[in-house]
């Protein structure tokens, strides 16, 4: 009987040890990569205040987010940045603060981050105003430009995330006829959730006519689910949908930028 628990005794310290060791190595290994992913937008030690991991073993087996990352910046100190570590990537989750920022500042911490305006040294600089028109995105300089628009409008949509319009290219079928009817009457407003961290779903509020058939999606592809479910991918996954289109001029890592918000709202209107 002792040596039944001698050896339960020394298996749960194995365990510990192993689990002590993970977080030890992947601690040191998701610190670099996290001053490496801020380095891509200008920061350097001098403008960061902490990087502070915290990890979960309970978060990777209910499948949420195993690390969280929280860096503070010198020029901004009671703003947090927080980011996760998944598939190899640091990938940009929530702005917080005390009081907490309404959507409006979020935005504003957002663009001052990307834009670089969180030097501690530097001077603030303010990129000039980009039509919401067009938005492409520019991969070496991780920046949005805009372009005039030059595409047949009769299968063309606007769709509003935060405060950048894209053009959609709407698929033929009887779902896309039947949601240009109802945007004819009044903009769709869709509130979308994360989900498996690769797509956002949310609630149309109607139902749509169904066309599923089995497809492998791509990142920017836009499906119909049970007819008022729709999921706006930034990843790939494949499954019995109804496509309804495709997002234009827009990469997978661009798309997960925009997306980096575990909340989201859709705005669906006809093409202005």
């Amino acid at each position: 009987m002792r040596k039944i628990w001698l050896y339960i005794l020394c298996l749960i310290i194995w365990i510990v040890v192993v689990a002590c060791g993970y977080c030890m190595i992947q601690w040191h290994i998701i610190q670099d990569k996290t001053y490496s992913y801020l380095e891509t937008y200008g920061y350097t030690d001098e403008d960061i205040e902490q990087v502070d991991l915290k990890h979960s073993f309970l978060n990777k087996f209910l499948w949420y987010n195993e690390w969280r990352i929280l860096v503070e910046f010198k020029k901004e100190p009671h703003i947090y940045y927080w980011f996760t570590y998944r598939n190899h990537e640091i990938l940009k989750t929530w702005i917080s603060s005390e009081p907490m920022p309404d959507k409006d500042k979020i935005i504003e911490y957002n663009n001052m981050f990307e834009n670089g305006e969180l030097k501690y040294n530097s001077k603030t600089y303010k990129p000039e105003e980009i039509s919401p028109e067009v938005v492409l995105w520019d991969g070496e300089e991780n920046i949005l430009v805009t372009e005039e628009k030059n595409m047949n409008t009769d299968n063309v949509i606007n769709l509003k995330i935060w405060d950048k319009t894209f053009d959609v290219t709407l698929e033929e079928n009887s779902a896309t006829k039947a949601l240009v009817e109802k945007l004819h009457e009044w903009d769709v407003i869709v509130n979308a959730r994360e989900y498996w961290w690769f797509e956002k779903v949310g609630n149309l509020g109607f139902d749509l006519p169904r066309a599923d058939k089995q497809i492998a999606t791509e990142p920017g592809d836009l499906v119909l689910y049970q007819w008022n479910q729709v999921s706006l991918f930034y990843d790939s996954n494949s499954w019995s949908y109804t496509k309804l289109w495709k997002v234009q001029m827009i990469p997978k890592d661009g798309l997960k930028e925009i997306l980096w918000d575990w909340d989201v709202t859709f705005v669906f209107s006809l093409l202005k």
